[in-house]
């Protein structure tokens, strides 16, 4: 049986030692992480959304989907959509990336590490009219203050954007932008493969940047909050309730909604073999 179990976010290796933690916890750090970095890696959850936007009082059914796999050393693929049936919806996305990351610098007994990323990634409506292709420059950070918790995350970087209107006549944006985004979470919260997850993300634009071409209708700072939970019911299936308040890319516009899904992973595809 193994001793220490792999956090990782955002390319981290974080390990925690499993003899310091509850016996609850151990099983959610191992079903939180699932990861082989030759394999595909997925899941679909079939959800329910309320949100602002939502016309009718049960909300719209909706479906996340999140596909990834580290294809090299260095590099990662992934792609998540969140989409619902009514396609115009503005909050409804698809974001795929590629991000290159060095290796990390860790601190005396892993307390603490850094590693600079590079990434490209197009944010995309579910309609396809809007995209938000970026190039981001972002270092990352991990602090665990205390043993047998999950680590602090911080990410902090340059994002250098072209917003695109794919309809005719709409025009385009050149949108430079600060980027920071802190999660933390807890594992085993509630029983054996139980999480809770902080995610909050602040971008501020910036009009003295280059030669920035920035959409005057939009605000200048935007801010986004999600806090979510995970239950097991059964191998691979967990039930999950999540609440998302802010503007996420592409579109920027703001929402508030509560979620109820069940989310389901795929499995490890070996579709391409082994490196």
């Amino acid at each position: 049986m193994n001793n220490s179990y792999v956090i990782n976010y955002l390319g981290f290796s974080a390990t925690v030692d499993s003899t310091a933690l509850p016996k609850d916890q151990r099983q959610g750090i191992e079903n939180f992480e699932k990861t082989k970095e030759e394999m595909w890696k997925s899941s679909v959850t079939p959800k329910i959304i309320q949100s602002d936007s939502t016309a009718g009082i049960l909300g719209d059914l909706g479906l996340d989907v999140s596909i990834s796999r580290r294809i090299v050393s260095s590099f990662e693929f992934s792609l998540a959509a969140s989409l619902t049936a009514k396609k115009d919806n503005p909050n409804n996305k698809a974001s795929a990336s590629l991000v290159w990351r060095t290796p990390i610098l860790h601190a005396t007994n892993h307390v603490a590490g850094i590693r600079a990323n590079i990434s490209i990634q197009d944010d995309a409506t579910q309609s396809l009219v809007f995209h938000d292709l970026s190039v981001r420059l972002f270092a990352s950070v991990y602090l665990r203050p205390f043993e047998g918790i999950q680590p602090i995350f911080f990410t902090a970087g340059l994002d250098e954007a072209s917003r695109i209107r794919t309809e005719s006549g709409s025009p385009n944006y050149d949108d430079p932008r600060i980027h920071a985004q802190v999660q933390w979470g807890f594992i085993g919260l509630l029983g054996k493969g139980s999480a809770f997850h902080i995610d909050w993300t602040y971008w501020e634009r910036l009009g003295n940047l280059g030669k920035p071409n920035i959409d005057p209708t939009e605000p200048k700072k935007r801010t986004f909050v999600a806090l979510e939970f995970e239950y097991p019911i059964a191998t691979d299936k967990n039930v999950t309730v999540k609440y998302a308040d802010g503007s996420v890319a592409p579109t920027f516009s703001k929402s508030t909604s509560v979620q109820l899904g069940l989310q389901i992973f795929l499995g490890d595809w070996n579709l391409v073999g082994k490196e």
